[in-house]
């Protein structure tokens, strides 16, 4: 006979084992549950995206399974061009890694097949948010036209874009991530377009899909590139910034630039998230100037893999609110460009600013080793979920018509940002040259 002690300790162990046995049954009866959801993301923006492949970078950070993503990109483009010329990937991503099918009969290299199809992304804004875009097939659009476009370069592509999607069916996406082109958020002039863009076209189009906005706030720079236009009444200079002492004005010009952004689409329906990667930037010069240093690439605009790697996480924590495992970002960070299919302007890009030998010193880009990936992750920690605000950022009063122009004194008490964005849908700049509307059909078409 057992005695009390071992008669509870009996009792206890078929009851563990009942707890067990009712576990392994629950989980034959009840489907598998991931352990995050699975996120569909849209990317639309220019070089700062592209290069170093951002979208596939970040499907990465989440092991390749838990963010499906889609883009439409286009170098040097701001929002409102983007509507006109769409996808401008097809010279850049012709390459082994974007092959979807394999043309066998050709030179057996795997580059540079006509006949392939590669993965170039959407050719449209349209196409890439709703799945489909009848403008594409209109030759004389004067659309999509710059010789860039991989849906006018090969009509196999075409039809395998409009194919992948019902087009009697609308499409959702859980975020879409937008860059403008680096200096328009500074700018009246030019900000005024993008605000036109967003409030007529774009906001539509984000209610449709049902998607979350992430604005890329992009970060300053000092770029090697010759200019003698300033502002951007007669002409406009190319960045700001001289030396490296005027990045906080040129970072917190695009800061105040991008709520105005923020503004035109949460006053028409559509939620917003910032990611703030030029903060992110701001607190590396701040802390580490030769790693800041190292977050460009040659030119010193573009990012390099560091930068890429920084610009990507930010983007990530903004979506997921949360830093890719440590098992990703840390332990595999040479591996998160595996499927990257290019990781850099090219060689031509490297020749405009260095001699033949410089330039095989520095192809291929070094990635960012284990030490630099975990001071680059905490800074995207105390930016992106803790919202820390570097110490030099300007308050808005304290910027000048150089570095974040209003023209307070031509167009009306404008402030320093936000009351622009609140302007009539009907608005046209002052010389007619940019406006857009809806058509009957719930498309648009701008002038």
């Amino acid at each position: 006979m057992l005695d009390n002690g071992q008669d509870l300790l009996t009792r206890r162990l078929y009851l563990a084992l009942a707890t067990v046995s009712i576990l392994i049954g629950l989980s034959v009866i009840l489907p598998s549950t991931p352990s995050e959801p699975v996120l569909r993301v849209a990317f639309i923006g220019n070089s700062i995206t592209f290069v170093n492949d951002m979208p596939r970078f970040i499907e990465s950070l989440a092991g390749n399974k838990y963010i499906i993503q889609d883009s439409c990109l286009h170098g040097s483009l701001n929002l409102l061009s983007l509507l006109y010329r769409g996808n401008g990937m097809y010279n850049k991503w012709r390459t082994q890694h974007a092959i979807i099918t394999d043309d066998d009969d050709d030179d057996g290299n795997g580059q540079n097949r006509e006949n392939n199809l590669y993965d170039f992304g959407a050719c449209s804004i349209p196409q890439l948010l709703l799945g489909h875009d009848q403008e594409l097939y209109d030759e004389n659009s004067g659309k999509y036209s710059d010789g860039k476009n991989p849906c006018r370069r090969n009509t196999d592509y075409l039809s395998y874009r409009e194919s992948l999607y019902d087009w009697s069916e609308t499409l959702t996406w859980d975020y879409v991530v937008m860059n403008d082109q680096s200096r328009y958020p500074t700018l009246y002039r030019r900000r005024k377009k993008s605000l036109m863009a967003l409030r007529q076209v774009y906001a539509p189009l984000l209610r449709t899909v049902q998607a979350t906005t992430v604005f890329l706030v992009t970060y300053g720079y000092v770029a090697n590139i010759p200019t003698n236009a300033d502002d951007d009444a007669s002409g406009w200079k190319y960045t700001p910034t001289e030396t490296e002492d005027d990045i906080p004005y040129f970072t917190s010009a695009l800061y105040y630039g991008y709520q105005e952004y923020q503004q035109v689409l949460e006053r028409r329906g559509v939620p917003v998230r910032m990611a703030q990667v030029g903060l992110a930037f701001l607190t590396v010069w701040e802390e580490n100037r030769e790693l800041w240093r190292r977050l460009f690439f040659v030119d010193g605009m573009h990012p390099s893999p560091l930068g890429t790697y920084l610009n990507g996480c930010v983007v990530y924590a903004t979506i997921r609110q949360r830093l890719p495992p440590v098992s990703i970002r840390i332990e595999q960070v040479s591996q998160l460009w595996k499927r990257a299919r290019r990781m850099n302007l090219g060689k031509r890009s490297y020749l405009a600013y260095l001699t033949e030998e410089e330039a095989a010193e520095q192809i291929p880009l070094s990635l960012p080793n284990r030490t630099e990936a975990s001071i680059l992750s905490d800074i995207c920690r105390r930016v992106a979920l803790a919202n820390y605000i570097p110490a030099s950022l300007l308050r808005g009063d304290a910027l000048n018509d150089e570095f974040y122009s209003n023209y307070p004194d031509d167009y009306g008490s404008i402030g320093y940002y936000g009351q622009y964005a609140d302007a009539d849908d009907s608005y046209s700049d002052e010389n007619g040259r940019f406006w857009c509307s809806n058509d009957d059909d719930g498309g648009f078409w701008c002038g």
